[in-house]
């Protein structure tokens, strides 16, 4: 081996240690970087020489800057952002509902019913008592008034996060749009893969990005030979080779609420999964409080029936001049449990009195209501004809397809004995108004009026407390429409099926938690900068990088002789 090849190998080899040492001095003084990569000097031993019978080696060649990183271990972590996120979204989510419901204190749902029914049990001993009377509207109102905070508390949390769902569908198009944009560059600069060095920079911020996207979307990546990276929401694509898809946000209405929904811009295909902070906030907003809703409605929806049936069987201290069903029916000419009226009669029949005010002699009229199958079924219209027929009493359809009753003149109106629920379904001689927690109220005419509310039964006098001790038992009664459970009973099933619920959620997390930190150590021990190993690699390529100098000292000082001579 020539001095010239001697010389010519400590020059390149000083080239490379000193490459070695701006790669370490990169890693540490990137070393408390977010997401920064560990970047490598890959070295290999240089192609041989032959002189003679001699092989001689040509020292080192550095084969490029790689970045220490496990993609299989990248890809396990971005589905682990997802579920974290997602869980984490989700268990929010509960926390707000459980805070929103005050469960265990004296607001609660259960017990403004409770207040109520108890209420009503004083009023069973003095029927008679105005005072009493107020008491029990009063409670009833302030049910109704908890009732609908409660559902405007919900209803508010769901359509206040759609400016969430807005923000994260913005930051979603942003960090979609970087990735596109760095594929090329890293390209280019890599030169599609030719080189075996990587964009370390570019790299970096491309795997921050996909990293933050995985946390909102559940996404799959597919790593390119030349360097890009294809980015996949299920089967629908968001970044791949020139083309680039993002989502739009939009407005919808579910059950009675405004929402934001999102879809893939290009195809209209909505989310699915639970996976992401984006679809955590959709599956908490529509599953967990939508959810709770429908059981909520449920249990109001029952209450409000079964409450109406006892009441609209009963009579005050006085009856009606006029009164008007709450509930319309869709076709006036279908029999009444065709129609779409959310509660709905059933066979039977009902009485309903005409009392003389001057005179106080009341005729009594039974109103069958046939709904069988079998033979004319009873309409709307069919009712108002019947109803009409009773000396005394006019019956009209109004235009919004409402029964209007009005007694003559001298005369009013009270009820008895039904037995089909078609005044509980109509809303006539009702307590409560509307057919769910957004919609629950009281009869506007018992509020003005409290000798309407129907305490007694028929013929008691004004003595008579007997229809309300059924409605005092009513919420411990069992209720078929609830599986046979009462409605104390549901209520308490429904606030503690939560707390399960939230309780293995909050579980969830912790776990997805416990996960996503152990891939995330992981990842910092292979891909993460030791500052003592990279003082190790600093302090080496130091000394080879003065060795090497050392050794072109020498060759110098060989040439000076070799000239001497």
């Amino acid at each position: 081996m020539s001095l010239t090849s001697s010389l010519s190998v400590a020059s390149r080899s000083m080239e490379i240690f000193s490459a070695g040492i701006q790669v370490a001095g990169n890693n540490i003084s990137n070393a408390t970087t977010p997401g920064y990569v560990r970047e490598q000097l890959s070295l290999s031993s240089s192609y041989p020489s032959k002189r003679g019978s001699m092989i001689f080696g040509n020292g080192v060649t550095a084969n490029g800057i790689r970045q220490q990183l496990d993609r299989f271990l990248e890809k396990r972590l971005q589905t682990a952002n997802g579920d974290l996120e997602g869980a984490k979204a989700r268990e929010s989510i509960y926390k707000q509902l459980e805070s929103t419901l005050q469960t265990f204190s004296d607001t609660s749902l259960s017990s403004e019913f409770g207040n109520l029914v108890n209420r009503i049990q004083d009023l069973v001993s003095q029927p008679e008592s105005s005072a009493s009377r107020e008491i029990v509207v009063r409670q009833g109102v302030q049910f109704a008034t908890a009732v609908q905070d409660l559902r405007s508390r919900i209803d508010d949390i769901r359509s206040a996060m759609g400016v969430k769902v807005n923000d994260l569908v913005g930051e979603a198009n942003r960090l979609i749009d970087e990735i596109h944009n760095l594929n090329p560059k890293i390209t280019a600069l890599e030169s599609a893969g030719l080189l075996q060095s990587d964009a370390g920079g570019l790299r970096n911020q491309r795997l921050a990005a996909l990293s933050r996207l995985s946390e909102i979307l559940p996404i799959n990546t597919v790593d390119q030979p030349n360097g890009q990276v294809d980015v996949f929401l299920g089967s629908e694509h968001l970044v791949l080779v020139s083309s680039v898809h993002h989502l739009k946000t939009v407005a919808a209405s579910d059950r009675g609420s405004a929402i934001t929904n999102v879809q893939v811009a290009e195809t209209n295909q909505p989310l699915t999964g639970t996976a992401g902070e984006l679809n955590g906030i959709v599956h908490g907003r529509d599953q967990v409080l939508g959810g709770f809703l429908d059981r909520l409605d449920e249990y109001i929806g029952t209450t409000i029936f079964e409450f109406n049936k006892l009441h609209s069987s009963g009579q005050g201290l006085k009856g009606y001049d006029t009164l008007t069903s709450n509930h319309a029916v869709s076709d006036t000419t279908a029999a009444l449990n065709a129609t779409d009226l959310t509660f709905t009669p059933t066979h039977g029949s009902f009485d309903i009195k005409v009392l003389n005010k001057s005179t106080g002699i009341s005729t009594t009229r039974t109103i069958n209501v046939n709904l069988n199958g079998i033979g004319t079924q009873t309409t709307l219209a069919s009712l108002a004809a019947d109803l009409g027929g009773v000396p005394n009493v006019t019956a009209t359809i109004s235009t919004d397809r409402k029964l209007t009753l009005t007694a003559g003149a001298g005369y009013e109106l009270q009820f008895a004995n039904d037995t089909s629920g078609t005044l509980a379904a109509l809303g006539l001689n009702s307590f409560f108004t509307g057919t769910d927690s957004a919609s629950i109220g009281v009869n506007s005419q018992i509020v003005n009026d409290s000798r309407l509310f129907a305490a007694g039964l028929a013929g008691g006098g004004p003595g008579d407390g007997q229809n309300a001790a059924r409605l005092a038992e009513l919420i411990d009664r069992p209720i078929e429409g609830l599986g046979g459970i009462s409605l104390d009973t549901y209520y308490d099933n429904m606030i503690s099926s939560l707390a399960q619920a939230s309780a293995s959620e909050s579980a969830l997390t912790s776990g997805s938690q416990q996960y996503h930190d152990s891939l995330s150590s992981q990842r910092a021990q292979y891909s993460g900068v030791s500052l003592d190993e990279e003082m190790i690699d600093l302090l080496k390529f130091q000394r080879s990088y003065q060795i090497s100098a050392r050794v072109i000292t020498t060759v110098d000082e060989m040439f000076d002789a070799l000239l001497r001579i």
